[in-house]
């Protein structure tokens, strides 16, 4: 077993709180239009008195322990959003380093646009639609069991300290979510040309405010989101108007959204604090923690190939550097430590890095 030790010093804490490790539990929300959301959870625990190691989907391995004693909150919530195709566990890798340092974080299945799926271009719009609604429905389930006297999150979470993340698709999540919007005449020119339908063109065609609003009831306004890799930066509002500090994370080698036409506009569309992270030669995939499944030759035989492409940044080195220069970032936005210094971070890795 292997022991990670930290000290997480928590802004809504005034004591120091040694953790040993990862602890992991499973449990569903209920979601829109009476949707049950599988949520994984991962949070700060002592893992000195665990022995059932966290089993993931797709045979994805880690370092969490299964019903581990929690640490002593309360911690800071992070919900995460998967990409097109994705999983809860997708990510896992990097969402053990965020509960080690101090988070508890939730990512769901966002039902219907799973791995095991395969919807219509509608079918996917639609859930496109619903998606931030998920995450208000997993945030909520969580901080229900953090309310509750009993059970592994009693206690756990600090609610009103929100963070957002999501990969890919699940960028595009999280930027709505957190107030950004969809230019609504640029969805019509996709509507008219029948690139997209459902109920973003319904919407679209039955409101006539310039902007398509998707923000959930139910989630406050986080303090911080990280969108990694996101998806239709051509959809979105010329101008962003979304809550806390953004940090943007990309691939210079990310050949399914490459940042020229979909991070690279968002970022710009963002307001202040925000910051844009290149990681020198990792592809897409690079955030999903994927390189490890069995069979994946199988599955996504172009990205089996890039794992074992040595012109390629590697998965470990992309997660090792996502997972440092985002927990810094959360230090200076998050717990607002007048010490943090991303750029001195991220000057230890492969990466460029802009801030504004």
């Amino acid at each position: 077993m292997r022991l990670l030790f930290f000290l997480a010093l928590l802004p809504a804490c005034t004591e120091t709180v040694e953790i040993t490790g990862t602890g992991y539990a499973e449990a569903t929300a209920a979601g829109p239009d009476g949707i049950e959301l599988p949520l994984a959870i991962w949070y700060p625990a002592d893992v000195t008195e665990a022995d059932v190691q966290a089993e993931y989907a797709l045979g994805i391995t880690g370092d969490a322990w299964a019903d581990a004693p929690p640490a002593t909150g309360p911690f800071p919530i992070i919900v995460n959003s998967h990409g097109n195709g994705g999983a809860r566990h997708a990510g896992a890798v990097l969402f053990e380093e965020w509960a080690a340092a101090g988070y508890v974080v939730v990512s769901l299945d966002h039902v219907g646009n799973t791995f095991t799926d395969r919807p219509s271009v509608n079918e996917w719009v639609d859930i496109y639609i619903r998606r931030p609604a998920d995450l208000a429905a997993a945030y909520t389930e969580v901080v229900s069991m953090s309310e509750a006297e009993d059970g592994v999150l009693s206690g756990m979470v600090d609610a009103e300290t929100l963070i957002l993340s999501g990969h890919s698709t699940g960028g595009a999540t999280v930027i709505l979510a957190s107030g950004g919007t969809l230019n609504r005449a640029t969805v019509l020119i996709a509507c008219g040309a029948n690139q997209i339908g459902g109920n973003a063109c319904t919407i679209a065609e039955s409101d006539d405010s310039e902007e398509i609003d998707l923000t959930p009831a139910g989630l406050p306004d986080p303090v911080a989101t990280i969108a990694m890799a996101p998806l239709n930066g051509n959809l979105f509002s010329p101008s962003l108007d979304m809550a806390g500090a953004s940090l943007v994370v990309v691939g210079t080698r990310d050949d399914v959204t490459p940042s020229g036409s979909n991070a690279t506009p968002l970022f710009e569309a963002m307001p202040s604090p925000k910051t844009l992270v290149e990681l020198q030669g990792a592809n897409h995939y690079a955030f999903a923690t994927i390189c490890g499944v069995p069979e994946l030759s199988d599955l996504l035989p172009s990205v089996a190939s890039q794992c074992d492409d040595p012109s390629y940044m590697s998965e470990a080195d992309a997660i090792d550097a996502t997972a440092a220069i985002s927990l810094e970032f959360m230090s200076k936005w998050v717990a607002q430590d007048e010490d943090a210094d991303v750029d001195a971070v991220a000057a230890g890795f492969d990466v460029t890095i802009e801030a504004e």
